[in-house]
């Protein structure tokens, strides 16, 4: 790592003063390359990769606003259903949209912690590829068929499920299921799901998703004529 190297040649021993500057620079420098490998664009904190089953998967490093440490969220999003704010796809991060998890470091942190070592920083991005190579990978997997994944669903499934997709709240999780069903052209259950959506919504909480319910109602009920 070059950049790394000229840091520790103006410090007077291994250690480093490590910000989020620096871990974004390792990561154009080491992680980038090898997910652009697997198909992956973006640079930054901010990588996306387009499928041709109508998924979007998304990996995002956020810097923890204290310093000293980032997490990461790898999501996926349906590109038939609207973005709550609407942006290009090279702007898209897994902050705005509602399927997504969080990769740990193991099961007792939350966080990545800054190396302050050269040695401790090439490390840290072997571990970050490790774990897209397991987690991540094994993540994006749930989607390959999703038709299948979603429609197993019902809205009673929604309150007790359990499954591996990390599904939002349940009005949320009820908006993602009646868009997947209305773009399938399962207009019966895209009402079902939209009716139990609708039923979630009280006074103001909720309300931004009425437009999109009722938009997926009228759908249904002129394929009912």
């Amino acid at each position: 790592m070059n950049f790394l190297r000229k840091l520790i040649s103006k410090s007077n021993n291994n250690k480093i003063k490590v910000d989020t500057a620096i871990i974004k620079k390792s990561i154009a420098e080491h992680l980038a390359p090898e997910l652009r490998k697997a198909g992956w664009k973006g640079s930054g904190f901010q990588f996306y990769r387009k499928q041709p089953n109508e998924i979007i998967e998304l990996i995002s490093f956020y810097g923890d606003r204290y310093g000293g440490k980032m997490y990461i969220e790898i999501g996926v999003h349906l590109n038939f259903i609207p973005l709550s704010v609407p942006c290009e796809l090279k702007q898209m991060s897994t902050a705005g949209v509602d399927i997504r998890q969080r990769i740990n470091p193991n099961s007792e942190e939350l966080e990545w912690k800054y190396p302050d070592t050269e040695e401790g920083i090439i490390e840290l991005n072997k571990k970050l590829l490790h774990s897209y190579e397991t987690e991540g990978k094994q993540f994006f997997s749930l989607f390959h068929s999703w038709e299948e994944a979603f429609q197993k669903i019902s809205p009673k499934n929604i309150e007790t499920y359990e499954g591996p997709i990390p599904f939002p709240l349940k009005g949320r999780t009820a908006r993602i299921l009646a868009f997947v069903h209305s773009h399938l052209g399962n207009h019966q259950s895209a009402r079902a799901f939209a009716e139990y959506g609708l039923s979630y919504i009280n006074g103001p909480n909720g309300s931004a998703l009425r437009p999109d319910f009722e938009a997926i109602l009228n759908k249904a009920r002129s394929h009912e004529k």
